[in-house]
């Protein structure tokens, strides 16, 4: 495993709102100077605080693990396809379904940062 990365104390991010199945979240992710993912916030609106808590822990896990030196691409890997409810249409044009709010931001941040690298 590489050295940590550190996030510059001041720092873009990209924000988006993402829902499936009536689930909401808002994922905002912190750029290094690079532009390249450093860390992710997970915001589930108007929720319980099983789901905000489950989120914040996925949130938390998937930062450390980019400040680790995982690639975004195995991170994707891992969480892509993990099947639970809510699943099915989601509010974005570019990836109309999903089998879970896990799966639904795994394939954002693939669309988002990965495009053009897988």
């Amino acid at each position: 495993m590489t050295a940590p990365f550190k996030m510059p104390p001041v720092r873009d991010s990209v924000t988006a709102k993402l829902a499936v199945g009536g689930l909401k979240v808002y994922a905002t992710v912190g750029l290094r100077e690079d532009g390249t993912p450093g860390e992710i916030f997970l915001k589930a609106a108007g929720q319980g605080s099983l789901e905000r808590g489950l989120l914040h822990s996925l949130a938390l896990m998937v930062s450390v693990a980019l400040q680790n030196g995982v690639p975004l691409e195995k991170i994707v890997e891992k969480l892509a396809a993990i099947s639970f409810e809510p699943s099915g249409r989601t509010n974005l044009s570019a990836i109309p379904m999903a089998n879970s709010i896990v799966d639904l931001i795994s394939k954002w941040l693939k669309n988002k940062f990965l495009k053009d690298s897988v």
